[in-house]
């Protein structure tokens, strides 16, 4: 982020705990460098500069409807 770019965090092996707290680092290091962060899925966090434009939404319950349904 510090350099103008987007980070995706993947979260998934952490436990709740430290889960939490890499959010609020995350969070905290969001706010220093004037950037944000977003949920994009289960455990997935984006990181990035208020300049880079991040639209649109993910929706993970579509995808398992598909598949179930085939």
């Amino acid at each position: 982020m510090k350099e103008g770019r987007a980070v995706v965090v993947n979260l998934h092996k952490l436990t709740d705990e430290y889960a939490r707290r890499m959010e609020d680092f995350l969070t905290g290091v969001a706010f220093a460098l004037g950037g944000e962060l977003k949920h994009i899925g289960p455990d997935v966090i984006l990181c990035y500069p208020k300049e880079i434009g991040v639209a649109g939404s993910i929706n993970l319950n579509d995808e398992a409807e598909e598949e179930s349904a085939q």
